[in-house]
C-alpha cells in the first residue's frame, strides 16, 4: 500500500486504506476498485491523496500508532469542541469559556487519555504517515496528527503518564486560537500578506487567552498554545524567546508541528516526503528545535514509512515492508523489480540493517518545489 496523489490516479487501482471524512463517515472504502466516477468524487471532496493497493505486494500495509477508532473519536470530540467554541466566543464571549471547557473539553480530555494509553501499549511503536485530510479539514487533522507524534515524543523524553496526558492535550488544542482569526486567512492558497501574517500570529495569544479563562486547565496546556512558535535560537513567536525560556511542552509541540506540516499535503503543493522534512529539519533549521526533542523525532518516524516505494543501489525497485524504531533509516525491504523495471519472479526481502551492501538511493514519491517558503509556511509565518 502506497500514498498516491488524486491527480495521478487511474481507473483499476484499488484503494488500500478507506477514505473517512473528519466525522468518520466513510466516502470510499478499503478494496475499491477505481472507477472515473469515483477519482471525479475524490476531488470534488478535496482529498489530496489516498492510499492504494501495490499490486505486486498486496499484503503490506501501514502499521497504527492509533487505531482508526481512536484517532476519529479524538477527531470527533475536537471538531464539536471548536465548533461550540465558535458559537460561545461570537455570542457569549470569554464569560462563557469555563462551562464551554466543562461541557466540551472533558471529552477532549478523555479521548487523549485514549491516545496516550494505546501508545504506552506499543513503546516500540514509529509514526509512518499521517491521516489523509481533505483541504477544509487541515487544522483539524493536523491537530490530531501533532497530539500523537508529541506523545511518541514525549514517551522517548522519559515522561510519566500525567505528563504525557497534558502534552497530548497542549499538542491537540495548540493552534486553538485560529478560532479568531477569518476562514478567508486561514484558507488562502498562496502567500499572506504583511497584515494577513500578522493576524495570524495572534492565534497563539488568543489561543493561550481561551485557555487560561477556562479554569480547569493547567498552567502548561496553556503555554503550549502561547510558545509553540517560538524557536530555540530566538526569534520566533509571539515574545521572541530562547532555549529554556521556552516551557518544554512547547518545545515537543513546535518540533511536531513543523514536521507534521512540512509534510502534509496543502492546496498549493504536495507534502515533503518523510526524509526530506527530517533532512530540512536537521541540515537546514536545526537551531529553531530543542536538540533534545528533535533526537527524539528523529527517533520516532518512519523515514521510509512502511509502503513506500524505493530504488536500491543495485537498481532494484522494492517495497518498505518493516521499520524497527531507532534504525528507521535502514528498514526491510521486498524487492519487486530488477534494474531494468520487470517484476522478479520471486520477490524477496533484504534487511538493510544487517546487510550493509544495500542501501536506498531514492524513494518514488511527489517532490514539492522551493525549500524556503515551506520552512516559513511549516512555523507559521506564512500560514
Amino acid at each position: 500500500m502506497y500514498r498516491v496523489s488524486v491527480s495521478a490516479l487511474k481507473p483499476g487501482m484499488r484503494i488500500g486504506r478507506s477514505v473517512v471524512d473528519v466525522t468518520g463517515r466513510i466516502l470510499l472504502t478499503a478494496g475499491t476498485v477505481l472507477k472515473p466516477s469515483y477519482i471525479q468524487y475524490l476531488k470534488q471532496r478535496g482529498i489530496p491523496a489516498v492510499y492504494v493497493i501495490n499490486e505486486l505486494a498486496p499484503d503490506v500495509s501501514l502499521p497504527e500508532v492509533v487505531s482508526p477508532e481512536t484517532r476519529t473519536r479524538l477527531a470527533a470530540e475536537l471538531n464539536r469542541a471548536v465548533a461550540e467554541l465558535r458559537e460561545v466566543m461570537a455570542t457569549r464571549g470569554t464569560a462563557s469559556l469555563r462551562s464551554w471547557a466543562n461541557a466540551q473539553l472533558s471529552r477532549v480530555r478523555e479521548a487523549v487519555a485514549g491516545v496516550v494509553d494505546e501508545i504506552l501499549r506499543q513503546p516500540q511503536a514509529v509514526f509512518h504517515l499521517q491521516e489523509i485530510r481533505t483541504h477544509d479539514d487541515y487544522t483539524l487533522q493536523h491537530s490530531v496528527d501533532v497530539c500523537i507524534l508529541s506523545v511518541l515524543i514525549g514517551v522517548s523524553l522519559g515522561y510519566d503518564e500525567r505528563q504525557l496526558r497534558d502534552l497530548g492535550l497542549g499538542a491537540v488544542l495548540h493552534d486553538i486560537g485560529k478560532v479568531t482569526i477569518p476562514e478567508a486567512i486561514l484558507k488562502k492558497p498562496g502567500p499572506l500578506t504583511a497584515e494577513e501574517r500578522a493576524e495570524i500570529q495572534k492565534h497563539t495569544t488568543r489561543g493561550f487567552e481561551i485557555l487560561m479563562h477556562c479554569g480547569e486547565f493547567s498552567f502548561h496546556v496553556a503555554h503550549v498554545a502561547y510558545q509553540h512558535h517560538e524557536r530555540w535560537c530566538g526569534g520566533g513567536y509571539p515574545r521572541g524567546l530562547k532555549g529554556p525560556e521556552i516551557h518544554e511542552l512547547a518545545r515537543v509541540v513546535a518540533v511536531a508541528d513543523v514536521y507534521d506540516a512540512m509534510t502534509s499535503d496543502r492546496v498549493y503543493r504536495p507534502g515533503y516526503p518523510p526524509e526530506r522534512a527530517l533532512r530540512n529539519m536537521l541540515e537546514v533549521v536545526p537551531d529553531w528545535f530543542d536538540p533534545r526533542v528533535l533526537a527524539a523525532l528523529v527517533e520516532n518516524v518512519a523515514i521510509y514509512p512502511v509502503g513506500t516505494l524505493v530504488e536500491l543501489n543495485t537498481g532494484e525497485t522494492a517495497v518498505v515492508t518493516g521499520v524497527v524504531k531507532g534504525q528507521a533509516a535502514r528498514p526491510r525491504v521486498r524487492v519487486l523489480r530488477d534494474p531494468a523495471g520487470r517484476p522478479v519472479r520471486e520477490p524477496w526481502e533484504v534487511d538493510l540493517a544487517a546487510d550493509p551492501t544495500y542501501w536506498i538511493v531514492r524513494t518514488f514519491a511527489e517532490v514539492p518545489p522551493a525549500l524556503a517558503p515551506e520552512l516559513q509556511e511549516a512555523v507559521g509565518m506564512m500560514d
